[in-house]
């Protein structure tokens, strides 16, 4: 025998069943990466043929006026959309791919059936509704229910079934047609698909049922003669046919008086009172109303005792200002002697002590100064305020009163001193005023226009007088005089003007 040969011929048929299992190995290898890479590829697929549908319906949602899309599917994939409790579900029961959901904006009504490995996808935006539909027919003869139908406005019978579940068709549960839910569109037929706790742009009156544990969030603010006691709880809806118990009805503003929510016609115009009452809200001592008014009979007439001004009649005042605390008139108080209410000015009596604190300044006829002068701020004022007039020129006063005739009080510098002349504290006398003149010429105005003249004078004076050391003087006028030129004496450069003060 040859070994040579016979150990080539070993090693030969080791070497090819090693490349066998080599190529074995490849493959399966490839066949995973082929596998991967299928699973990768329908992963991608369906992603993006969801988020084709999103998108398009975010800018269905998003449009403000009516808007026409359509999503076309170009490779062939097995799916089942649904549309319900504000929605839209996507199944691939077909694939290893989780199922999708999509939510929709609260107030977007959505409406759409079930659609299966269609082709071609609608998304018609109308108003607030949006169809999602893979069939844009609408035949109202046959028993098929067309969501298109909507879109046309129209109602198809076959959506409006007891207990069928397909789509809620807002033309079906408005009976009359009048764009509006109410108690007249109540037919006997409850159609479920616009029942519910979900958003759908509509609901049916005649569905609605107590203690049912659905609250229709489409009834909102909206009056169908029917009190939802499941609507009475904080939850958003606002059940206008009994506002009154609904915690989130508005109360203000609906012509309701409120009380058990603490309206009163202080606080809410709801509960305001009628002609014949006064608005107190709350006053000890009175009987009010409900709503916080009391009758004006039921009021404390002029002289009653009180206590706080709530009690007293329209025009009356308790007076705690004078201690009396009676009702009165304004400026009066009550006299026990007489058992009336009386003026405090002009009862004839200078009542000087506090709280009356009558002067000859404010009480002149009661307070009248006989033989002097009233300067009740002056220091030697009696206790009326009336003054004898014995200051001479330089003595120190505060009013005119003071000083002995014809002497006039300078009250910027506190001295008598003849008219016409002011104190000067550096000479320490009285000298003649000094006195600015400022003179203003109607230069291309005329008699049409003179009323203009004196006014931009008056505004330039004024401006003057602010910007300058003046400003700090009690009466400016005193030392700045605004002299105005008439408008009809200077005509021309040759004419003489003589000014006149305004």
């Amino acid at each position: 025998m040859d070994l040579g040969k016979r150990g080539d011929t070993l090693v030969n048929f080791a070497f090819i069943i090693g490349m066998l299992l080599l190529a074995a190995i490849v493959t399966i290898i490839l066949t995973r990466f082929s596998l991967f890479q299928g699973k990768q590829l329908q992963t991608d697929v369906l992603l993006s043929f969801t988020g084709n549908i999103k998108n398009t319906i975010e800018k269905a949602q998003s449009s403000p006026n009516d808007a026409d899309f359509i999503i076309r599917v170009d490779r062939p994939i097995q799916y089942r959309m649904t549309i319900g409790k504000g929605q839209l579900n996507l199944e691939f029961s077909q694939y290893k791919f989780n199922a999708k959901a999509i939510s929709f904006a609260a107030n977007t009504n959505i409406v759409g059936k079930t659609i299966e490995n269609s082709g071609t996808i609608y998304v018609v935006k109308r108003g607030n509704t949006i169809l999602i539909t893979d069939s844009m027919k609408c035949d109202t003869t046959d028993n098929v229910c067309d969501p298109a139908c909507i879109i046309e406005k129209k109602c198809d019978p076959a959506c409006y079934q007891d207990y069928i579940k397909d789509v809620c068709n807002q033309y079906c549960v408005d009976a009359n047609h009048d764009s509006k839910i109410d108690q007249k569109d109540l037919d006997g037929v409850c159609d479920p698909d616009c029942y519910g706790n979900d958003y759908r742009g509509t609901y049916d009156p005649d569905c609605l049922k107590n203690n049912d544990n659905v609250c229709d969030p489409n009834s909102d603010n909206n009056p169908d003669g029917f009190c939802d006691m499941d609507c009475l709880i904080t939850n958003g809806v606002c059940d206008s046919d009994c506002s009154q118990s609904d915690a989130d009805c508005p109360h203000s503003g609906n012509n309701i008086c409120e009380v058990k929510r603490g309206e009163r016609c202080i606080n809410e115009a709801d509960c305001a009172c009628d002609a014949t009452q006064t608005c107190l809200g709350a006053c000890p001592g009175v009987q009010l109303t409900p709503n916080g008014c009391i009758n004006n009979s039921n009021l404390f007439q002029e002289g009653a005792a009180c206590t706080q001004q709530c009690q007293c009649a329209p025009g009356l005042l308790c007076d705690s200002h004078f201690g009396t605390y009676h009702c009165c008139p304004a400026g009066n108080y009550f006299d026990s002697a007489q058992d009336k209410c009386v003026p405090n000015v002009g009862d004839g009596v200078c009542k000087v002590q506090q709280p009356f604190g009558e002067t000859c300044q404010n009480s002149t006829a009661d307070c009248a100064c006989n033989g002097g002068g009233c300067c009740p701020s002056s220091s030697r004022a009696n206790p009326q305020g009336c003054v004898m007039a014995t200051q001479n020129e330089g003595d120190a006063c505060s009013c005119d009163s003071e000083c002995v005739s014809p002497l006039a009080c300078d009250v910027t510098n506190q001295k008598c001193c003849p008219a016409g002349k002011e104190w000067d504290t550096a000479q320490n006398k009285c000298v003649i005023k000094k006195k600015f003149r400022l003179l203003f010429l109607p230069m291309f105005y005329d008699t049409a226009s003179e009323s203009t003249f004196k006014s931009n004078s008056d505004a330039t004076y004024n401006f003057f007088i602010v910007k300058s050391p003046f400003q700090t003087c009690t009466a400016p006028s005193e030392h700045v005089e605004e002299i105005l030129a008439p408008v009809d004496m200077c005509r021309s450069a040759e004419s003489s003007c003589t000014g006149y003060v305004p």
